[in-house]
């Protein structure tokens, strides 16, 4: 009978763990997917080590569980977090208890490294929160929602325009824009952080990493 062995990522995983995430994303696309995960978990500047980990039985990579790194800040303090991210096992190994030992033993690594002051699921979705609720976690607030544009109604919304789009809405002027203006993005952040007793830290640094992603088309709504 088999072993299935739980480890942290090596670079030897790359290929067979791209190929496991695409069974997850959206894009099928493996080449774009690579640059995803390189960009996610390999170049993420706030960690000097790939916060990934992988399940396998006779070599073959079978479940994997992915964090990504931030700061976050508290009270005006600045503390490393680990966020939960990506996880997807093979739909033959379902069912077994392998998300939830993956899932223990990544834990117990980062908890060892005695580096990040917390683990936080951030997720949206309810399904992911309540396994995470079943394991023991605990809920710490509920999600808060400042804005909600309805950008097809607003301009006819088509994705692929190039130029700028702007429209006169109770006395202000709205403008979509595939510009990113970090001036303006930050001090949105620092106009609603009075909301907030935690959260990311907002820099220059955050912003070039969070709207990098390969696989996403970013626009911005400036108002």
């Amino acid at each position: 009978m088999s072993m299935i062995c739980f480890r942290q990522y090596v670079k030897e995983d790359f290929n067979a763990v791209v190929k496991l995430i695409t069974l997850l994303l959206d894009s099928k696309n493996f080449e774009l997917n690579k640059k995803f995960f390189t960009w996610k978990y390999i170049e993420n500047p706030f960690s000097n080590t790939v916060l990934a980990f992988v399940a396998t039985e006779n070599d073959k990579i079978i479940s994997f569980r992915g964090y990504v790194a931030s700061e976050y800040k508290l009270n005006d303090d600045i503390y490393p977090i680990a966020l939960l991210s990506d996880t997807i096992t093979l739909p033959e190994y379902r069912g077994q208890g392998v998300f939830r030992r993956l899932t223990d033993f990544s834990l117990k690594f980062l908890c060892d490294l005695n580096y990040f002051k917390a683990i936080l699921n951030l997720t949206p979705s309810w399904t992911p929160t309540r396994g995470y609720l079943e394991m023991g976690w605990t809920s710490l607030t509920q999600q808060v929602s400042f804005y909600s544009i309805d950008l097809k109604s607003l301009f006819l919304f088509n994705s692929e325009f190039k130029d700028d789009k702007s429209i006169k809405l109770s006395g202000y002027k709205i403008v979509v824009s595939k510009k990113q203006l970090k001036k303006e993005l930050l001090g949105f952040y620092d106009d609603t952080k009075k909301y907030k007793q935690l959260e990311s830290n907002k820099t220059s640094e955050y912003l070039d990493f969070k709207y990098s992603n390969p696989n996403l088309d970013y626009i911005y709504i400036y108002l």
